[in-house]
């Protein structure tokens, strides 16, 4: 299987585990694209370097094409944001001083974890922009992401994360802890209609709606 067609596969897996459906059947696709992201960072590594008794972990910058509103706009933010998601591929997630969000994990779950989030933030924000026009509220903003958040949480909640994979996954957090220092943040304001409508957009977004068409050709390359 091609780097390619092995990304493609992936995706429809993911299309078919967010989508509409029997949860059976969204469950066994979601497993079935963790099992093949944790082969391939696998078998990748060996093929080219046998002795290595652990496959090579990556660290990159996440920089989103899209146009974030501000209440994305700082690192702690989108870090918080992407977290749920970019943990249930075995991608870790950190925020720095200088304004950066980073991510860790393996090449072929670091390609499908910043698809998923480019897929699924960029509903959240066309739900936020049409949301925000109707309720102009003080705080509403802050609300809505807080929701969006939790509503990831609950996404993907129930994933399961085959028994190779998880090995595998650990070796990342370990590496991830090793660099990190946290931090915590915190929200002094509260809307319970914008967190509701927060949650709501996180629960309906699917990764086979794709985002318009200017940003298409832009992800995985």
């Amino acid at each position: 299987m091609t780097k390619k067609s092995l990304i493609e596969k992936i995706k429809s897996l993911l299309a078919l585990a967010t989508g509409v459906g029997n949860e059976n059947e969204k469950q066994l696709a979601l497993k079935r694209a963790q099992e093949l992201m944790a082969k391939y960072s696998v078998d990748v590594v060996f093929a080219r370097h046998p002795c290595e008794s652990t496959p090579t972990i990556e660290q990159i910058r996440y920089e989103t094409k899209l146009d974030l509103p501000i209440s994305l706009r700082t690192s702690l933010d989108l870090a918080h944001t992407i977290e749920p998601i970019c943990q249930n591929f075995g991608v870790y997630v950190a925020y720095n001083l200088a304004g950066h969000v980073l991510l860790w994990g393996f090449k072929t779950n670091l390609e499908v974890a910043i698809y998923a989030c480019e897929t699924l933030l960029y509903q959240g924000i066309q739900d936020f922009k049409r949301e925000y026009r109707r309720q102009r509220t003080m705080g509403f903003g802050i609300s809505f992401w807080k929701g969006f958040r939790e509503g990831l949480k609950v996404k993907f909640d129930k994933s399961i994360i085959p028994e190779n994979a998880l090995v595998l996954y650990d070796q990342v957090k370990q590496e991830w802890m090793r660099k990190v220092t946290f931090g915590s943040g915190s929200f002094n304001q509260s809307n319970a209609n914008g967190m509701e409508l927060g949650i709501q957009s996180a629960r309906d977004a699917v990764l086979n709606k794709g985002i318009e068409s200017t940003m298409s050709g832009r992800l995985l390359k």
